[in-house]
């Protein structure tokens, strides 16, 4: 139950090395009844057990290692060591199902972090491939000058030897000059020269996204990231794209899940997994819970104030006095154009208002320093309203918001 199937008649390798560890560690982890007999070159169903079932990296790490077929597995003990230590961390950190973000980065072996973005996550924000220092024109690659995705796709196609990362090269070239036809060129060279680089399905996935108007094209990336996850089960990138790939087909319950497991496992991750989660909930109805995992965005990162405006546009949505007030505080130190300032103020004030001419005053609170009055309101109002028609060009524009500020100006005898 521990030997590699093809032992007998290949002998010993590192291939069926990794077969015994992965053999060794589902003995280890459950009761693996029948590994000798009806289980002897297979796995039992997720299904019967529970430590796959819940953890489902732990699952393809073991079945990648456990492949029947010696291609199908990892390629050296290292990398399979490393994939293990990012399996190890999603299961730890999965801990009782909290969305506690993680305080610490991960080393990937592969992929670079995303960078750090705002609410909006595309193809573009996706975790970048690390060069593979073992490609012998890794060196030239990096030495070639052309920038415009064209011309460099040219330069590349003059190599003095064709790579892997040449044709990852050309495939990135094709991604951004809209070129579908020259990422599939690209890839379809990696693909015969090595059958097994995922890496070719990644770049795959982040053109299929990049056509996310269509249903099949979203499919198709869905397919291509999910190659990958099962290939490097312990790297967090696949899962961030998972999660963006069911986003953009309407799956927010699926994309959510993603992004909590790249929330809790991963430091580097947390900003865009917070903002997708958050639309996750908001697709979801839940505005609560968007505004409560907006707050796991350390205030070290580059990313707080975006979640803080963020959370501040929810507080507004949800529109209780409270939160008002909290929306106000979440903005102030954010760096906002004046215009944009004063437009958030407005809507803040215009709905504070209109709760408190329906529910009386309620001057024990505060929106911003302003009292939560009728006639503190409509003077903060027709303040910020004329504030604003003052940085306004358009005459047109400008008018009409002197216009409302005449309006809602507080009663007088004058």
């Amino acid at each position: 139950g521990y030997q590699a199937p093809e032992v007998p008649e290949l002998g010993p390798s590192v291939a069926s090395d990794i077969y015994t560890i992965g053999r060794t560690l589902a003995v280890l982890t459950f009761e693996f009844r029948g590994y000798q007999k009806e289980y002897a070159t297979s796995l039992p169903p997720t299904s019967q057990v529970p430590a796959f079932a819940r953890y489902d990296a732990f699952y393809r790490l073991v079945a990648k290692a456990c492949a029947e077929d010696p291609d199908d597995r990892f390629l050296s003990v290292e990398e399979l060591r490393a994939q293990m230590v990012g399996v190890l961390r999603q299961v730890v950190f999965a801990g009782d199902g909290s969305a506690t973000a993680a305080t610490q980065s991960a080393h990937s072996q592969f992929f670079d972090p995303p960078p750090v973005s705002g609410e909006a996550l595309t193809w573009r924000e996706l975790p970048t491939l690390k060069p593979d220092d073992h490609d012998p024109m890794v060196d030239w690659v990096s030495m070639v000058t052309a920038r415009e995705p064209l011309t460099r796709y040219d330069e590349l196609s003059r190599a003095p030897q064709v790579t892997p990362e040449v044709w990852l090269d050309q495939a990135r070239c094709g991604l951004a000059a809209d070129r579908p036809d020259l990422v599939a060129t690209a890839t379809a060279a990696m693909l015969k020269a090595d059958p097994w680089d995922w890496r070719a399905a990644w770049m795959l996935g982040l053109d299929a996204l990049a056509r996310e108007e269509s249903g099949a094209a979203i499919a198709a990336a869905q397919n291509y990231f999910g190659a990958v996850r099962d290939q490097v089960p312990g790297e967090i990138a696949p899962r961030l794209a998972l999660g963006l790939a069911a986003e953009a087909a309407g799956q927010p319950g699926l994309a959510e899940g993603e992004y909590l497991t790249c929330l809790r496992t991963d430091a580097g991750y947390v900003a865009p997994a917070a903002f997708g989660i958050a639309r996750a909930r908001v697709a979801r109805g839940d505005v609560n819970g968007a505004i409560t995992v907006l707050d796991a965005v350390p205030s070290a990162s580059r990313a707080h104030p975006h979640a803080r405006w963020v959370r501040a546009g929810l507080m507004n949505q949800r529109g209780t006095l409270t939160d008002l007030a909290d929306a106000i505080d979440d903005v102030g130190g954010v760096t906002l154009d004046p215009r944009q300032r004063l437009a958030f103020d407005i809507g803040v004030y215009d709905k504070a208002l209109r709760h408190v001419i329906t529910h009386g005053n309620a001057g024990q609170i505060r929106i911003g320093d302003v009292p939560a009055t009728s006639m503190a309101l409509r003077a903060a109002l027709e303040r910020a309203y004329r504030d604003l028609a003052d940085l306004t060009p358009e005459p047109t524009e400008r008018f009409a918001l002197v216009d409302r500020a005449n309006a809602v100006r507080p009663w007088s005898l004058t």
